[in-house]
């Protein structure tokens, strides 16, 4: 089909789809002019600091916030990044997850990286970033700046303050920029009520949909959230 069609038909998709979750007890929260991610480190950071949190998402920035209490769980590879997670599979601590990121770039959104910053590389000539310790993007700059060494990639970073500088405001989530009556939003969505479960509702919709052959067992499936609603009007 036509792109023009596959966007129409995208955007019923996600109408549709936004109408099921509003049968759920479930907390949507959808403001107008923030990208979503900002969103979800801002709950988790600023609105939510002693909550323990799991963050859904395939983007991998959200690996910069993983600590004792934050968790990232991949959908498309079924994992749970936790910190050990983390270090297994990238050899540096989630606290560091940033600095790499900033190097290394985002193909997907378009920032470009520092050339030659593959992860094996910055690990063996840049060995800071592997320590349970924090080695920020200062940190970095300063490193590059102290060294002597002909070494390519600790060239280029010296050469590039400017893009790492830029990749940092790009990337970090620790600290997200958002206008204060937006903050209030969400804050208002977050801490308001948990919605019902409209289970018939649902069910029509789902019968409607001719999607019997998604949810195998549509009841049980229900009930989970039936569970998830007796904990309603518990302080968060």
């Amino acid at each position: 089909s036509a792109p023009q069609d596959e966007e129409e038909s995208m955007k019923q998709q996600m109408g549709r789809l936004i109408n099921y979750l509003e049968q759920l007890p479930l907390t949507l929260v959808s403001i107008d002019g923030i990208e979503a991610d900002d969103t979800m480190a801002y709950i988790s950071q600023q609105l939510l600091p002693e909550s323990d949190c799991i963050l859904m998402s395939t983007d991998k920035d959200f690996l910069q916030l993983v600590d004792d209490r934050v968790k990232v769980w991949s959908p498309t590879k079924k994992k749970l990044y936790t910190k050990d997670t983390i270090q297994e599979e990238f050899g540096i601590p989630s606290r560091n997850i940033l600095t790499y990121r900033i190097l290394d770039g985002d193909k997907s959104d378009n920032i470009g990286g520092i050339k030659g910053a593959g992860l094996k590389t910055i690990i063996k000539h840049i060995p800071q970033i592997t320590e349970d310790k924090d080695f920020t993007a200062k940190d970095l700059l300063q490193f590059v700046t102290d060294s002597d060494s002909k070494i390519k990639l600790l060239e280029n970073i010296k050469n590039s303050g400017n893009l790492l500088k830029r990749n940092y405001l790009l990337m970090q989530l620790q600290n997200v920029d958002i206008p204060n009556h937006t903050k209030m939003k969400i804050q208002g969505a977050v801490n308001g009520k948990v919605p019902q479960l409209i289970k018939y509702k649902f069910q029509t919709m789902f019968l409607k949909d001719k999607l019997s052959t998604q949810i195998k067992n549509l009841d049980s499936w229900l009930m989970e959230f039936t569970r998830l609603s007796r904990f309603r009007g518990l302080d968060k």
